[in-house]
C-alpha cells in the first residue's frame, strides 16, 4: 500500500513534540551563535504535519507567528482543518501535498519541522526534503529533521523483519499490529530466562511495544518504508545540499564532557572533527535514533558555547528541594531533585539560592538576571563578596549542565502560563477541544500532560467564564447524567450534595495540578 492509502487509513497519532518548538530551536540556534528569528514573529513550515497535534498548539501558543502544515494524507489534512477552525486558530495553512511538488514559491520559512518522516520516505522524497530545508530556508533559519539511525537500529531492524514477514499473510492494518504485538511476545518469551544480548533486547522490545498505541505500531515499524542511516551519510547528503550540521534538539548528547572522563578523552584524541566526534559517539552509546538540526552551510558557528550568554534567557527548572526551607550556609549539601530520581547536591549558597528561587517560581520562565538578583539577595552574608565573581561562573557551569541534563530549560522567549489557580479559571481553547475529542491535552510548554477521567472532564468546563461553584454544578450535571462516574467504595454516588462535597475538593486538587502542568492562562 502507498503512504496516501495507509495513512488515510490509519492515521498518525495527534501528538505534541516540545522538542521541535520554534521557542526550543531559537534557543539551540542563538547558543551556537546564530541570530534566528524570534519564535514570536517567525514563518514555520512542518512537513508531514498529520492531523495538526503538533503544529496547531504552536500557532495558538505563538499568534503573531504564521505556520504552514503539509501532508499527503487528506483525511489527516482534513482531521486537521476540522481541530483548527474549531479551535478559531487563524495562522496556520493547511495543504494536502505531495512532499515532490512542494516548491520555491512556497515562500521562506524561519523554522522547518520534519519529524517522523525522513527514514520513512523512498530516497527521491528524502533528498526533496532537504532539498527544501535549502530552498525554503530564511538566511538565519533553522531546520529540524529527525530519523532512525545505525547502529542502534541493527537489532529493531531485525525484529522488523520478522514482523513483516509474520504480518505478510494479514491484511487489516488491526490484524497485522495485533500480530506484530503476538510475535515479539512469541520470541521474548521462547528465549526468557537466558543470559543473553537476544533475549535482553526482545525483553526490552516487548516492554516498550505494551506502551505504544496502534496507530504507532503501524507506521512505526509495519510501513513499506523504513530506512535508518548512519549519522555521518545523513550529514554528507545535508551538506552537498548546501545546509550544515548545526546540531541536535538534544543539546546534551553532543557533549563528550557528559560522558566517562576516559571515553571523552578518547574521542577528542581520534577527531576534532564534529561529524566524525557525533559519528564515533553513537557508535559509543548505539544510537538508534536523532533529531537533527540543520542551517546554511554559510552561517559561522560558534562550537565553543559562551555560557554567559545563558544570562540573556528566561530559565525554568525541572528541579525541587527535598527540604522546605534548603539551608543556604556554604559547605552544606542541599538536594534538589528530579520527579525522575536525578538530583544534585550543591553546597555553594548562591547556586543553592538561585535553585530555590526558580523552583518555587515552577512553571513558570524567569529571565536569568532577575533571578541571579533574587538569589544574591536571599545569599546575603552568606556569599562572600570577595568570591561573587566566581560563584557566577559556577553558577552558569552548573545549569549549564543542567540544561544538557534536561533539568531545566531555557527559552528567549518564554510562553504564559499562570501559577495560581484564578477565580475562573481557562485553560487554553485547543486543550479544552483535545480534551472533548480524547486527544492528548498539549500544554503551555507544549508537552503533552495526562490526567484521571475526572481531570479531563474537567478541562472540558475551564474557559474562563466560570467560578468554582460552577464548575462544580456542571460536574455534578454531569455524574448525574450518566457522562461521568463518580464512585466511593466502589458504589456510584449519585446524591447531589455527597458529589458536591466530593467534586469541590477534588476539583481545587486538580486546578493546582493544571497550574502545576503549565495549562492554566489568564
Amino acid at each position: 500500500m502507498s503512504a496516501e492509502t495507509t495513512y488515510d487509513k490509519v492515521p498518525y497519532p495527534i501528538n505534541s513534540f516540545a522538542q521541535t518548538h520554534p521557542n526550543s530551536l531559537e534557543t539551540i540556534g542563538r547558543l551556537f551563535g546564530m541570530d534566528p528569528k524570534p519564535s514570536t514573529e517567525s514563518r514555520v513550515l512542518e512537513i508531514g504535519c498529520a492531523s495538526g497535534g503538533n503544529i496547531l498548539p504552536m500557532a495558538e501558543q505563538l499568534p503573531e507567528s504564521s505556520f504552514v502544515g503539509i501532508d499527503l494524507s487528506e483525511t489527516q489534512i482534513e482531521n486537521a482543518k476540522k481541530l483548527r477552525d474549531t479551535a478559531g486558530i487563524t495562522n496556520v495553512e493547511l495543504k494536502q501535498i505531495n512532499i515532490l511538488d512542494f516548491g520555491e514559491e512556497e515562500g521562506v520559512f524561519d523554522y522547518i519541522i520534519v519529524h517522523g518522516i525522513y527514514s520513512w520516505v523512498p530516497d527521491p522524497v528524502k533528498e526533496k526534503i532537504l532539498s527544501i530545508c535549502k530552498a525554503n530556508l530564511a538566511e538565519n533559519g533553522i531546520a529540524y529533521v529527525s530519523y532512525n539511525t545505525f547502529p542502534g537500529w541493527r537489532l529493531k531492524g531485525m525484529l522488523r523483519d520478522m514482523m513483516l514477514f509474520h504480518t505478510s499473510q494479514f491484511e487489516k492494518p488491526g490484524e497485522k499490529v495485533t500480530q506484530a504485538k503476538a510475535l515479539t511476545k512469541f520470541l521474548a518469551e521462547a528465549v526468557e530466562g537466558e543470559d543473553t544480548a537476544y533475549s535482553k533486547f526482545l525483553s526490552k522490545e516487548l516492554e516498550e511495544i505494551n506502551k505504544y498505541r496502534d496507530n504507532y505500531i503501524f507506521h512505526d515499524a509495519l510501513e513499506e518504508v523504513n530506512d535508518p542511516c548512519y549519522f555521518h551519510e545523513f550529514a554528507t547528503k545535508a551538506m552537498r545540499g548546501g545546509l550544515q550540521y548545526l546540531g541536535e534538539a538534544g543539546i546534551g548528547t553532543m557533549l563528550t564532557q557528559l560522558m566517562k572522563k576516559e571515553i571523552a578523552e578518547t574521542l577528542s584524541r581520534i577527531t576534532g572533527n564534529i561529524i566524525a566526534r557525533e559519528q564515533y559517539m553513537d557508535f559509543v552509546r548505539n544510537r538508534q535514533f536523532r533529531q537533527t538540526l540543520l542551517c546554511h552551510k554559510e552561517i559561522t558557528l560558534n562550537r565553543n558555547i559562551n555560557i554567559d550568554t545563558l544570562r540573556n534567557f528566561k530559565i525554568r527548572s525541572l528541579l525541587k528541594p527535598v527540604s522546605k526551607m534548603p539551608l543556604l550556609d556554604d559547605g552544606i549539601e542541599e538536594e534538589f531533585k528530579h520527579r525522575s530520581g536525578n538530583s544534585i547536591k550543591p553546597t555553594n549558597p548562591l547556586a543553592k539560592a538561585f535553585l530555590n528561587e526558580i523552583s518555587m517560581a515552577d512553571p513558570a520562565y524567569l529571565p536569568f538576571e532577575d533571578v541571579l538578583e533574587r538569589a544574591k539577595r536571599a545569599a546575603g552574608d552568606k556569599l562572600n563578596a570577595e568570591n561573587t565573581q566566581k560563584s557566577e561562573s559556577g553558577l552558569l557551569l552548573l545549569v549549564f549542565r543542567l540544561y544538557c541534563g534536561n533539568l531545566v530549560h531555557f527559552v528567549n522567549n518564554a510562553t504564559s502560563c499562570i501559577t495560581i489557580p484564578s477565580e475562573k479559571p481557562e485553560i487554553p481553547r485547543f486543550a479544552r477541544i483535545q480534551a472533548a475529542n480524547g486527544l492528548p491535552i498539549t500544554n503551555r510548554f507544549h508537552q503533552t500532560v495526562q490526567f484521571d477521567i475526572l481531570g479531563i472532564k474537567l478541562a472540558q468546563f475551564l474557559d474562563g467564564t466560570k467560578d468554582r461553584e460552577a464548575i462544580v454544578k456542571a460536574l455534578v450535571h454531569e455524574a448525574q447524567t450518566d457522562r461521568l462516574n463518580i464512585s466511593q467504595d466502589g458504589k456510584k454516588i449519585t446524591d447531589t450534595d455527597t458529589l458536591e462535597k466530593i467534586l469541590k475538593f477534588r476539583v481545587e486538587q486538580l486546578l493546582h495540578s493544571f497550574a502545576a502542568n503549565a495549562l492554566l492562562i489568564s
